[in-house]
Order: C-alpha cells, then structure tokens, then sequence
C-alpha cells in the first residue's frame, strides 16, 4: 500500500471502529442512539433492535469492534521495513479483512432496505467505511495474490456471518410467569380491589356515573328538621333500586306527617318490583402476593368495554419491544376484533416519575406518559388513535404534543397538563406496576399469569384463545 492509501485506510478503520463501539456500547446499556428520532424511513431503534441486529445473541456490533480494531492494529505494521514473507502475510490478512468488511456492508444495507424497511444512519456510516476499505483494497491489492481469490475469501467469511444469522430460529423474547399462590389447587383466597381513585378530583368527567337526584317532598310549615331526616331515613337504599309506584308519586306534594310517610313508603314500596343493579365489570390480574382486582372503567382501555375478554398491558412509549408488543396487540385486534379488550397502562422506565425504575434511560417517557393520560382523560375515544400513533416510531415530546393538541384541543390539553391528575394516574400505574413484580416492561397480564418481554403476533393470539376457553369474561 502506497503512504496515501495507508492514511485513507487507518482513518477508515479509525472512523469505523469509533462508530461500532457506540453502537456496541449503546447495544449493551440499552440505550437509544443520539440523533436517531423515528421517522416513515429512518429509525435506529426500529433496525438495532430487529433480530437482525445480533449474531448468536450477540449486538453485531461488538464482533465488527474485533474486526476493525485488528485491522487498525495491523496497520500499524503496515508500510515499514519487515521481510517479504511478512510483508505478503500482512497484505494478506489486511485485504481478506477489508473485503470481509465490505461484504458484510453489502448484507447489512441489505437487510436495512429490503427486509427492516427502515434505516439507521449509524449504521449506514459505519458501513460506508466498510464499503470503502474493500474498495480501495481491490484497487491496491493485484499482486501476488489477485482480486478474484480475495474477493471470494472476503464472501466467505461475510456469508457465514449471514448464514449463521439466516439459521438462528428467532429466540423466544418473553416470559410466561405464574405465581406461586396460584399453582395450587385451591390458589389464593384473598383477592384485592385496586382502584386509582382516592378522591373524585382526579376522576375523569366521562367515567363519572351521575346520579340524578330524586325532588324532595315540600315540607309542611310545621315539620321538624327531625322529621324531615326520618323520612329521608325511609327511602329505599340505592342499591335496592325499588322503583316507585304512580300513586306515590302523585301523593309526593301532598303535606304528610312523618308517621303517614311511613306508612304509605311501606305500602307502596313493592319489593315484586326490585331490580338488581348489575354486577360491576372486574378484570382480574396475578400480583406478586395475591391476586388484584381492577375497574376497566377506572382505566385507559383499548377496545370495547363489552368485550368478551379484557385483559392488562403495562408498557413504556420508548420501548422498542413494547413498540413490538403493540404491533402484536393491533394483530389480535385484526383477529378477535370486538371480542377483546386491553387495559393499557403506561409505565415510564424514568426514574423522573417512577421510583422502581433502574438505570437513567427512557428520557422523555414521564412526559409521554402523562400527555397519552391527559387525552384519555379529555377524550376517551381519542385514546386508542394517541396510543397507535405514539407507538408508530420514536416520537418527541414535542411532536407528541402537537398531535395531542391536533387530537383533542389545545385548551383542554392545557388544562389536563396543567393540572395534578395525569401524574397521579401515573402514580398509579407505577403502584400497580410494584404489586405485579416491577422489572421489565412490556407485561402481558392475564386472569392467571403474566407474560414478560416481547410477544409475536401468533404467540399472543394463542394466548388470548386459551385464556378465552378458560377463563370467559364475567
């Protein structure tokens, strides 16, 4: 190699070990890539997380590491005095590598075009640098070895990275766990209620159930405040919703003592007439101790509230594989359409707003978190469309916003953010998030289980059948 191709070629290696070891380190934190936001094309996220992204279960940026940094290192020896036996091993061993990397660009860009659909410039540079190198290795490299031989050295070793990629079933990416308190028999006797509302404040207006009040009676100039609390004492309790009779009605403006209020409340209340409230709807999920018992009116639902089956998915709007989860719960919907429904809580991994989260990633969740809350609680039927499209791609803040604002109305967005009751409600989700068994998210909550991590399409939509066969909705 002539001295100007040497310096084009260590910066080449240079450039491309730099850029493989971020995205080596970012593979191994789990942490998202700097300046990589999801788009129709470009989405790192979307291709770094793909199962094309690893090699034996391991980032294939970490083995593109070993390769340049060996590369580099045998520059080093490039172009000083050495004996030709040397000099041929050197120039050798540094074109088979230069080609390895270039093919290996070639099934990459591949895969990022024809199979992902989606880019990620990362990648794309680091890449680049491959294709470069066995560019100019061709054009330096005749003698005595020649450009075919390399070049076919060069495909074999790529190819069987690809065919070792091509061959690796794809892994199971979720956990199916059951708690101990339901493996046996009789399982778990207690069962809790959990509900998000401590106080009405934080309750939204939509899924308050009014009440209308009854008139009262007029009272009698000569009735006592005594006697006025006696009949109301009287009347029927609520949840006995025994339905008055005409005649009642009609006597109702009469002036009545409270003894002959009495007596006509117990002659014409007809318990032939009762009719039971209904049974509240309650979805039942595994906690860690024992089984808790949820409101779906309480909480952002996707689907029907009619649903046959409803069951509960704890998520973080950042995560990839929560991203994927999501794709898998549009699939189910496709499959068992209104027959299904999800209660869809978002958790952010921040530790910002959640205090069992670990590690210092997912920034900006706690802000997506609580803007997909404060549509909910505006528009409950904006919800699922928000939901959707926050899980698209990678979304900012301020993009999330702008379509929260297109969605339900900048004014009344700005009341929800500006008030308390989005981050309580993520509170609250946090809280439940902690009796389920915290760690990873997305979690699949079913009446006896829980499924952790990623789940494909056909794995979930088996799930749903089962659990449906087993445990029909109440």
């Amino acid at each position: 190699f002539s001295s100007g191709r040497l310096l084009s070629l260590r910066l080449l290696c240079l450039a491309a070990l730099l850029i493989s070891a971020y995205l080596a380190w970012s593979a191994i934190r789990l942490q998202p890539v700097i300046g990589c936001s999801g788009s129709e094309l470009i989405d790192c996220e979307h291709v770094l997380n793909s199962h094309w992204s690893k090699v034996l279960g391991i980032p294939v940026s970490v083995p593109a590491v070993g390769l340049y940094a060996t590369l580099l290192g045998l520059l080093a020896f490039a172009g000083r005095p050495a004996p030709p036996a040397f000099q041929r091993l050197l120039c050798l061993v540094l074109s088979v590598g230069f080609l390895t990397a270039g093919w290996a660009a070639v099934w990459f860009i591949g895969l990022q075009v024809l199979v992902l659909q989606h880019l990620c410039p990362w990648c794309l540079a680091a890449h680049t640098c491959g294709l470069l190198l066995s560019l100019l290795a061709l054009t330096s490299t005749v003698r005595p070895f020649g450009r075919v031989p390399l070049t076919c050295a060069g495909l074999l070793l790529a190819g069987s990275l690809a065919a070792v990629q091509w061959l690796t079933p794809v892994p199971a990416t979720f956990e199916v766990i059951v708690p101990e308190y339901a493996r046996g028999a009789a399982g778990s006797e207690s069962i809790e209620d959990f509900s998000p509302f401590g106080a009405e404040e934080f309750r939204p207006q939509d899924s308050m159930q009014a009440v209308p009040a009854e008139a009262a009676p007029e009272a009698a100039p000569g009735d006592s405040p005594a006697a006025e609390q006696a009949a109301e004492q009287l009347e029927p309790p609520t949840a006995q919703r025994r339905l008055w009779s005409p005649v009642s009605q009609a006597l109702s403006p009469l002036v009545l003592s409270a003894n002959l209020r009495s007596a006509l409340s117990s002659l014409l209340l007809s318990p032939l007439v009762e009719e039971d409230e209904p049974e509240k709807r309650k979805v039942t999920i595994p906690g860690t101790e024992k089984p808790i018992r949820l409101d779906p009116a309480d909480w952002p639902l996707l689907g029907s509230p009619q649903a046959k089956f409803i069951f509960v998915e704890m998520f973080d709007y950042t995560c990839p594989y929560c991203r994927d989860t999501n794709k898998s719960i549009r699939g189910a919907f496709e499959r068992f359409g209104d027959d299904i429904a999800v209660i869809a809580l978002p958790v952010p991994l921040e530790r910002e707003c959640n205090r069992a989260a670990s590690g210092s990633g997912h920034a900006g969740s706690c802000e997506l978190s609580r803007l997909a809350i404060a549509v909910w609680r505006c528009d409950r039927g904006k919800f699922q469309q928000y939901h959707d499209w926050l899980f698209d791609r990678t979304r900012t803040v301020a993009a999330a916003r702008r379509q929260a604002e297109d969605l339900v109305g900048r004014d009344s967005l700005r009341a929800q953010m500006d008030s308390p009751a989005p981050g309580k409600q993520i509170g609250w989700h946090v809280e439940l998030y902690i009796k389920v068994g915290s760690g990873t998210v997305p979690k699949l909550l079913f009446s006896g289980s829980s499924v952790v991590g990623a789940v494909q399409k056909e794995a979930l939509c088996s799930m749903i059948s089962r659990e449906m066969g087993q445990t029909p909705a109440k």
